[in-house]
């Protein structure tokens, strides 16, 4: 594929990928101007979903905006999902990033004896699979606004339940409002057998909640899960995360890293 404009509006909107298989290949090149602004399915991103049997790679993504405020919810734990890339990743994902833009989950609607939430998140707005060597630079936020039991769940990169998130980091920033809010710099709770490993975060975390916050520069809550050699203040060097896919930033003054494909393709 070539670099695309979507030239992506209000009157010229994305529909989200479904069903999707396979490998989808960027190769390093740009989808700019994607726009979403949809109440209209649960899963919203460049793809809607896609199954474990699936792998997207080496794309990058610039001026996005989504906008979710699915709120048909059935059943206890329904909600918008919403991510840069995928809205639900059972699959895997390499070599992505974000560069700029809004992504955003709204849950408005109240529907009684349900517990309810909005998740929002820069590549992928939930993951059971995993992500490596990815980057987010675009504003993260995922807002609830009624029922008292809702959670409002942010990531820089994921909202990660058993997945695994390697060599990724966050310069966006990350906002949550509602009753409870799980924040994150790289993804806002991580369980079961899910891990987050050589990541580092530095975009700003912005919460407000009215029952409970759990926030973190890397997760705001560990079930089960676990981190490894995550850096979670100070300086941040390629040697201390890894040299083998880590590269210093010849543009930042403060010694925080790239991923080595990002100087090897000469992306944006």
């Amino acid at each position: 594929m070539d670099n695309i404009d979507l030239q992506g509006s209000e009157t010229n909107q994305w529909i989200a990928i479904k069903n999707f298989q396979g490998t989808f290949e960027g190769n390093y090149h740009t989808i700019d101007h994607l726009y979403i602004k949809s109440d209209e399915q649960r899963n919203q991103g460049l793809f809607s979903r896609i199954p474990a049997t699936t792998t997207i790679q080496n794309l990058i993504m610039k001026n996005v905006y989504v906008y979710n405020n699915w709120n048909n919810c059935s059943t206890a734990g329904d909600g918008p999902i919403t991510g840069g890339i995928v809205g639900d990743a059972s699959g895997e994902i390499y070599n992505c990033g974000v560069e700029s833009g809004e992504i955003i989950s709204v849950k408005a609607k109240y529907k009684s004896g349900l517990l309810e939430y909005a998740k929002a998140s820069g590549i992928s707005g939930f993951s059971t699979g995993i992500i490596d060597c990815c980057y987010n630079k675009a504003t993260i936020k995922a807002e609830v606004e009624y029922k008292e039991n809702d959670a409002a769940q942010a990531g820089g990169i994921t909202c990660s339940y058993n997945g695994i998130v390697s060599n990724c980091y966050n310069r966006g920033e990350v906002i949550t409002n509602g009753p409870w809010v799980y924040i994150g710099g790289i993804s806002p709770y991580i369980q079961e057998k899910g891990k987050v490993e050589n990541c580092y975060s530095i975009g700003k975390i912005t919460h407000n909640a009215t029952i409970r916050t759990m926030a973190g520069e890397i997760t705001g809550q560990i079930n089960s899960g676990g981190i490894q050699n995550n850096n979670y203040t100070g300086l941040t060097t390629a040697q201390k995360l890894g040299i083998e896919k880590w590269q210093e930033d010849p543009k930042d003054p403060n010694g925080y890293p790239i991923l080595k494909w990002q100087i090897n393709q000469k992306t944006p």
